[in-house]
């Protein structure tokens, strides 16, 4: 029971505490006209894709200079593997 009630939202808090850069792909320039630091989690890259209704953003550094993509399997990916791998990017 516990593990049912607690594991809905297992995932979304997993999220929360992956940095975007640490599931950054290789940047195609394919015109993306949504953009996220890179320092910002998954859950916000998840909840940023779901509000413009796109599948992966460009991934940028602090002087805005474009460093790679994240993408909707990319985050379904990490989201699967967070258990067994570390949680946060150093």
């Amino acid at each position: 029971f516990v593990e049912s009630f607690v594991g809905a939202d297992r995932a979304l808090r997993r999220l929360a505490l992956i940095r975007v850069d640490a599931a950054l792909e290789a940047w195609a320039d394919l015109g993306h006209d949504h953009c996220i630091a890179g320092e910002a989690n998954l859950r916000n890259a998840l909840a940023a894709m779901m509000a413009v209704n796109v599948d992966s953003l460009a991934v940028v550094d602090a002087s805005g200079a474009v460093q790679g993509i994240v993408t909707l399997a990319g985050v379904r990916a990490r989201t699967a593997t967070a258990g067994s791998a570390s949680l946060t990017s150093e």
